[in-house]
């Protein structure tokens, strides 16, 4: 590795920087008007809570089927849709969930498909076979979820006074109109809302005495209320639109419509306007409850929403009309972006405040501190106003990238400020130090900085989930920013106002402390030891490289960045048999029981949600109460929960964790469903040891698709003796279906709002079964059977949920892992399934677990692996050479030496927010080695061998690059640890990041200025090699000669 000439551009650096100090005037005003706009951008940019960007690369589609169980949802909806859905290119993967009631079916894309295109290919396809479809399933809904729309910013419970006349009508005709006229508000959604409907319960007994055939009747009034265009009417000077309206106009109308015999409806029916049957309950505190989200305009600021949200709030507790109501704020957007705002700002004030301190320690000097400290406040307003001006918003994300980036802020400072502080001490005037001390590192600076940044543009070519780009693009612009600005303010704000802050007397050589001199002692004499004994150095650095590698086999994985809410449920399930009623007092044993417990537990409210075959009971904690506190809640839910006979209790973090899915696949149900039951016990029984020695379980809330299942009653018909008496199958199957589910109608328009109609038999719950015995068949000569005389009953355990995943049936198993080591997780289950024989034709896939993990990880390291690529470029078109490179990128090796030691150290798992902390470091821990061994280039282009240009070098760069490393490192520790920062939030899903970037750059800081060194001295050794046997040098060492001796002794030609 040859030394270079001296650079030229260093002249031009230091010409720019002559100009640049000889105009004070232009650039403080220069300066001001950036702060200005930076301030303004800052008042004036929207705050959310999540970027816009993120989005789901999956659509989901509801296709409800009143009335109708699994099988008959897969049959006639689910396999039609799907066989329709695959002819879309683009698609990955269908996963579909049949169950009671209607299908809902996942269609996942690739990451780089048009959503907006996809959204109508699919609308498209579920168009072209509604035709094959139910009349039932009347109507369908394609959700794609986005942050800007569907992101809630509030979420609040309304317990209202369940005895009342219409316990409803406050909530929808005062609270609901009010809070969507709030300006910014675009959709109040309601959950537990019983809608109105109109009622027609059927007396059969009156029926089957004056001998209506109800089948009849109701065909009748589907066809009769109905709405169509007619036409045109032309009379010669305008043109009328015709259209037939024959529908319901009111309640009386349904009443008086005739059925027969000269009877009206009202004859043999009770019509009634009222709430259609409930089939699910929640409560708050034990009082009912229904719940609101309510979601903000998409271009609106979030806190100002909320702040409007919260002053109608307010107005509408004091409400005199609300008597009875009462209104729980549960979730509140602004209070989340608020409380991490004030967390941010204290990391960022912390690691400002720490980035002086250390500062001022190595230069004594205030006004040079306060100068290399203004490069903070100055990049982070015009990386503001970049990011207002780009259109984006403040978030979480971005907000996290600006912190990572405090303490990186001052490190182009510090190396100006610095050096110019050496040319002062050199003797030369203010002017002089401030434009010469700012062009000798401008080179360094600039390539320092912009291997910062090009880590970030390999994010253009990841083929992951389109969120990861969103996520490494919101933070990675504010760190850009950033950066771009602190160079901006480095190279062309600190040197004019160095030139006029210095003290006019040039500082005394002596100016170091003692420590200091006895720091640049040490460190020469551990580098020539290096340099002197490379052999030994090598092996006590191949020793660290084991024992780093060994760190990282012992680190366990996690799903980072996956924060749940702070809230643990009690999982409970009844017994299939059970009626809703029965259901309702096992949650009422339950309420009082968490009624009992709340406060000795630290818990401001609870909330039960439950159907007939189940729910949970939910508790909130308070505020005040630590993530330390809120982790042993499982604990004492498993412990004190009181069992009931038959019922199934579970326990875990409400939304937390990440779900593990096993699918198993074969071609028999009752062969995957007795297999779903053994593996279930088996995975139930699983545990793990906590850092404590206790032993919990390894899984949460494990359950089958089987679990959710319903006792069905097969009707076996006699065919003979139907035929005998005259029933006809389609009459018959009609007749089933509209005594035990009902019928819907056309709806009825009263006003501006369309109320269903619905017709049924009047019996209670209690009475289904006997009813349905008794139930009475029109034959074809007019008389009427009993059902059972043409059919008889079969009971039988049926799946809940059908599931399907590229067009194949499987059973599932789902569970939360209650343990952060993925590692393990995979390990047991993987143990539990190889161990489990599976019959020839049966198989399991995995979902959510360690795979996807890997997958993860593997697209980030691929990320890194070109970031360094790219960082490599950078330097080598910028130093104009390619041996050079190498030594610098070394350091991002000892750098991963370090995050693996790191983790270990403070038992952190390897997750994603790590592998994002990795990217990062590949373009910060670079920088030291630039700085280092561009000086030590120099050196050699001035005359020093190799090893005093090396410890020269490091000697006059040992104090920039311990400053710009402790002021990025300390920066990050309000992040990295906030538990021993007041006013920090606890747990805010970065520190893995930051913990990975300031471990990685504190190990790398210190391998740097020694093993760097090392490295660069044997590519220098390469380079030489290589170099002595090329034609290219032997050419250039004979001309030299040639010219040498015609220095010494040829007379110049003469012109003959």
């Amino acid at each position: 590795m040859p030394a270079p000439p001296t650079p030229g551009h260093h002249n031009l650096a230091q010409r720019i920087a002559e100009v640049l100090v000889r105009r004070p005037v232009t650039i403080t005003m220069l300066f001001l008007t950036l702060l200005g706009t930076g301030v303004m951008a800052y008042r004036k940019i929207p705050l959310t809570l999540l970027p816009g960007g993120l989005s789901s690369s999956s659509l989901s589609i509801w296709l409800p089927f009143p009335g109708a169980g699994p099988k008959e949802v897969e049959d006639q909806i689910t396999r039609i849709v799907e066989d329709e859905l695959r002819t879309i290119p683009g698609i990955t993967e269908i996963f579909s969930f049949s169950a009671e009631n209607g299908a809902d079916i996942s269609v996942e894309f690739g990451p780089k498909s048009d959503m907006n295109v996809a959204y109508g290919e699919v609308r498209d396809r579920i168009e072209r076979v509604r035709g094959r479809l139910p009349s039932e399933m009347d109507r369908y809904i394609i959700r794609r979820w986005n942050s800007n729309t569907d992101m809630p910013v509030m979420w609040i419970g309304v317990e209202y006074d369940d005895t009342a006349e219409d316990p409803f009508g406050p909530i929808e005709d005062i609270i609901v109109p009010q809070l969507e006229g709030v300006d910014g508000v675009a959709l109040v959604g309601t959950f537990g809302v019983v809608d109105e409907a109109v009622r027609v319960f059927v007396d059969i007994e009156k029926v089957a005495g004056y001998g209506i055939d109800l089948g009849q009747i109701i065909r009748q009034m589907q066809s009769d209320n109905f709405t169509m265009p007619a036409g045109q009417l032309d009379d010669g000077q305008r043109t009328y639109a015709l259209r037939i309206d024959a529908r319901f106009q009111s309640v009386h109308e349904i009443e008086r419509y005739p059925v027969g015999n000269g009877l009206v409806l009202s004859d043999v029916a009770e019509i009634v306007l009222a709430r259609a049957y409930r089939d699910s309950v929640w409560r708050i505190n034990g009082q009912a409850a229904v719940g609101m989200s309510i979601s903000r305009e998409s271009d609106q600021n979030t806190i100002a929403v909320c702040s409007r949200l919260e002053q109608k709030l307010a107005l509408l507790e004091d409400d005199p009309r609300l008597a009875g109501v009462k209104l729980n704020l549960f979730w509140n957007q602004k209070e989340t972006i608020l409380k991490s705002i004030d967390g941010l700002k204290g990391s960022a004030y912390f690691g400002g405040l720490f980035a002086v301190i250390i500062l001022f320690f190595f230069l004594r000097d205030l006004r040079m501190t306060l100068l290399a400290a203004i490069a903070i406040p100055a990049s982070l307003l015009s990386a503001v106003m970049a990011v207002y001006f780009s259109g984006h918003t403040l978030n979480l994300i971005s907000l996290s990238g600006f912190t990572l980036g405090i303490g990186m802020l001052v490190d182009n400072s510090v190396v100006v400020i610095e050096n110019i502080v050496a040319k002062r001490r050199q003797g030369l005037s203010r002017s002089a130090s401030a434009s010469s001390g700012a062009g000798e590192v401008g080179l360094a600076v600039l390539t320092a900085t912009l291997t910062s940044i090009v880590v970030f543009l390999p994010l253009v070519f990841m083929d992951g989930d389109r969120n990861s780009k969103v996520f490494m693009a919101e933070v990675g612009l504010p760190i850009s920013w950033s950066l771009m600005a602190s160079l901006l303010v480095a190279l062309v704000f600190l040197p004019t106002f160095a030139a006029r802050l210095m003290n006019k007397r040039a500082p005394r050589q002596t100016v170091a402390t003692s420590g200091h001199s006895r720091l640049d002692r040490v460190y020469q004499h551990s580098l020539r030891w290096v340099l002197g004994h490379r052999f030994g150095a090598f092996l006590i650095l191949m020793l660290v490289v084991i024992f780093s590698q060994w760190c990282g086999s012992q680190l366990r994985s996690s799903r980072g960045g996956e924060e749940g809410d702070r809230s643990v449920s009690l999982n409970i399930r009844t017994p299939s048999t059970y009626s809703l009623s029965e259901t309702n007092k096992v949650f009422r044993f339950y309420e009082k029981w968490a009624d009992e417990q709340m406060d000795a537990w630290g818990c401001d409210s609870y909330s039960a949600q439950f159907s007939r075959r189940g729910g949970e009971v939910s508790f909130y904690p308070r505020d005040d109460i630590t993530e330390q506190q809120n982790e042993t809640l499982p604990d004492k839910l498993r412990l004190s929960a009181p069992p009931l006979p038959g019922i199934e209790l579970q326990v875990g973090f409400s939304g937390a964790g990440t779900d593990l899915r096993l699918d198993l696949n074969g071609p028999d149900s009752k062969v995957l469903t007795a297999l779903a039951r053994d593996i279930k016990e088996q995975l139930e029984a699983l545990t793990w040891i906590d850092s404590e020695g206790r032993s919990k379980p390894l899984l949460d809330n494990v359950k089958t698709d089987l679990d959710s299942g319903l006792d069905e009653v097969h009707l076996q018909i006699d065919r003979d003796r139907a035929s005998e008496l005259g029933v006809a199958p389609e009459a018959l199957r009609g007749m089933v279906a509209w005594g035990l589910g009902g019928q819907r109608l056309p709806d009825l328009t009263l006003g501006e709002r369309d109320v269903r109609v619905l017709i049924e038999y009047g019996q209670s719950e209690q009475e289904s079964l006997e009813f349905l015995r008794n139930l009475g068949l029109y034959t074809d000569q007019g008389t009427v059977v009993p059902l059972a005389t043409v059919a008889h009953f079969e009971f039988d355990k049926a799946l809940g949920t059908l599931v399907r995943r590229n067009a194949r049936t499987t059973m599932g198993i789902t569970a939360k892992p209650n343990c952060d080591n993925l590692f393990k997780v995979s390990r047991d289950v993987d143990a539990v399934m190889a161990n489990h024989p599976f019959p020839e034709g049966y198989g399991w896939t995995e979902e959510g677990g360690q795979d996807d993990f890997d997958a993860d990880m593997t697209e980030l390291f691929r990320t890194l692996g070109f970031s360094v690529v790219l960082v490599y470029l950078l330097i080598a078109i910028l130093l104009e050479s390619a041996a050079l490179p190498f030594s610098i990128l070394f350091s991002i090796l000892l750098a991963i030496m370090g995050v693996n030691i790191t983790l270990l150290a403070t038992d952190s798992a390897m997750n994603e927010m790590v592998g994002v902390g990795m990217v990062l470091l590949a373009g910060i821990v670079v920088n030291n080695a630039i700085l280092l061994l561009d000086r030590v280039q120099r050196l050699r282009a001035e005359g020093f061998d190799r090893t005093e240009a090396l410890v020269s070098g490091g000697r006059d760069r040992l104090r920039p690059i311990l400053m710009t490393a402790l002021t990025t490192i300390f920066g990050l520790m309000p992040m990295a640890v906030p538990r021993i920062f007041p006013g920090q939030n606890e747990s805010s899903g970065y520190e893995p990041m930051a913990i990975t970037v300031a471990g990685g750059l504190a190990f790398s800081t210190f391998l740097t200025l020694l093993a760097v060194p090392l490295i660069y001295t044997w590519l220098d050794d390469v380079g030489d090699l290589f170099t002595s046997f090329s034609p290219w040098r032997k050419r250039h060492e004979s001309a030299a000669a040639r010219g040498m001796t015609c220095a010494t002794g040829c007379q110049a030609p003469t012109e003959g």
